[in-house]
């Protein structure tokens, strides 16, 4: 402070006099916020009850008198048409789109376009209706909706899934996120790909992608297919939709009722099912809505699977003298060509202690996914069994135990109560090999002549009849 300004100062102090403090009135600005900090700046408002106010909509609609409504109803009412009458009665949704025509206000279209997609299967007619109100006062809806409602012809019924399922199977756009990032992408609407619209154009994709039921054309393909199926957190795309899922498993299951899949095609769609839908032959609850032939695809490849475990762990496992590498030579013939028929309808495999280790050592060495994680029993108790594995498999209507290590083959008929069940966790020797029916049980001399006995025994058995061609 400056000598004057200080002199000054001490001056006024002496004096006596007070500064008169200058009052301001509050701004209308200030006074409102501090009215809703104090929660007074109108009476509160009561929640809309949407029940109540769908039976007055519909009484309108039938009286067409809707001067009992006032902004706030007409505001909601949009709200209120998905689980009311006017969808499944036509002539009440005119009445109410006629009066609705002299208030529109661009959030009440908004609204009308999502009831639009969201019934789009379940009330054709009504989205039909609602589609042809909304034509005219596309422009009034906003960016989000009015550009796409042009590129996309969304309210067009007979065009939209078209466009829509086109733009998921653009392989230029990018599918990671699933069916909603890639309308995302797109600048849809958001909602849209959980909508019935939504759904049904991602059902005409995957019929397209599989060729509509013919084979897969490439692993990109498949690959899409995968993606388009996963949400952005990883799991299936609307799993609590039964037709969801059964066009899911469809489009990637069903080209192969009678056709191998490509190998690495194969390894995609087995390893996508199997973590998204755990393995039907332990759990079958997410399995529900899949088709009959699609399921047994997925059988037909986890039969396989236990059957190349079984021959390939007792490869590693077995004595490694010339007697043992002949014998299951002879054996791995034998089971292939009866799977090569399709007479091997399930398979499960147990193993001992030293085939269980072989198998972890097998999914680190692969670094396997937890569903592509290989399916097996455990052997509890063996006269040996460190090295005892066994394979369980159904024929037809026989069940059949195959053992290693000396054991020998065993055949019940399935309506034979001491007959092994398939996927279990554990098994003891005794409940794999009790009761066994005559003929058998059948030893694997080194010679081979037990093949003939147990081809002879299904044939008699099932009819399924193998040739020494097959398995020489």
């Amino acid at each position: 402070m400056t000598p004057g300004l200080n002199e000054l100062l001490r001056t006024w102090q002496q004096s006596g006099q007070r500064i008169r403090p200058l009052t301001f009135d509050p701004s209308r600005t200030v006074k409102a916020a501090k009215d809703v900090g104090e929660g007074r700046d109108q009476p509160t408002r009561s929640l809309i009850d949407l029940q109540a106010l769908q039976a007055r909509l519909t009484q309108a609609a039938r009286s067409r008198d809707f001067s009992g409504l006032d902004v706030l109803d007409w505001r909601y009412s949009t709200l209120c048409l998905e689980k009311s009458a006017l969808l499944a009665d036509l002539s009440l949704l005119r009445a109410y789109l006629e009066a609705l025509a002299q208030r529109v206000r661009s959030r009440l279209l908004r609204g009308l376009a999502r009831v639009y997609i969201n019934v789009f299967t379940t009330f054709p007619q009504a989205a039909t209706l609602l589609a042809s109100f909304l034509v005219p006062r596309a422009d009034a809806l906003g960016r989000r909706w009015t550009e796409p409602a042009a590129r996309f012809r969304l309210f067009d019924p007979t065009i939209v899934v078209d466009r829509l399922a086109d733009c998921l199977l653009r392989l230029d756009s990018v599918a990671t996120g699933g069916v909603a990032a890639v309308f995302d992408q797109a600048g849809l609407p958001p909602g849209l790909a959980a909508s019935e619209l939504g759904v049904r154009a991602f059902q005409v994709a995957l019929t397209r992608a599989s060729e509509n039921g013919g084979r897969l054309r490439s692993l990109a393909i498949a690959q899409r297919i995968v993606d388009l199926s996963t949400t952005d957190q990883g799991g299936l795309f609307l799993q609590g939709i039964s037709s969801v899922v059964q066009a899911i498993t469809d489009a990637l299951l069903l080209p192969f009722r009678t056709i191998t899949a490509p190998e690495p095609v194969r390894d995609l769609v087995e390893t996508f099912l199997l973590r998204q839908l755990r393995d039907p032959r332990l759990d079958a609850a997410l399995w529900h809505p899949v088709q009959a032939e699609a399921l047994a695809v997925m059988h037909g490849w986890l039969t396989e699977q236990s059957l190349e475990l079984f021959l390939g762990i007792v490869d590693k496992v077995a004595d490694q003298d010339e007697n043992a590498r002949r014998m299951w030579l002879m054996r791995g013939k034998f089971w292939r060509a009866f799977h090569r028929k399709g007479y091997i309808d399930q398979a499960w495999v147990v193993l001992g202690l030293n085939g269980v280790r072989e198998v972890k050592r097998i999914i680190a060495r692969t670094d396997a996914s937890p569903g592509k994680a290989l399916s097996y029993a455990e052997l509890t108790q063996s006269t040996n069994i460190a090295n005892h594995i066994a394979l369980i498999m159904k024929i037809d209507s026989l069940i059949v135990v195959d053992w290693s290590h000396n054991g020998r083959c065993h055949i019940w008929h399935e309506r034979n109560s001491a007959a092994p069940a398939l996927y279990k966790r554990f098994y003891r020797k005794d409940d794999l090999e009790s009761a066994s029916e005559k003929p058998g049980p059948y030893t694997h001399y080194a010679h081979g002549s037990w093949r003939e006995s147990v081809a002879n025994h299904i044939r008699e058995q099932t009819g399924r009849s193998i040739s020494p061609n097959d398995y020489s």
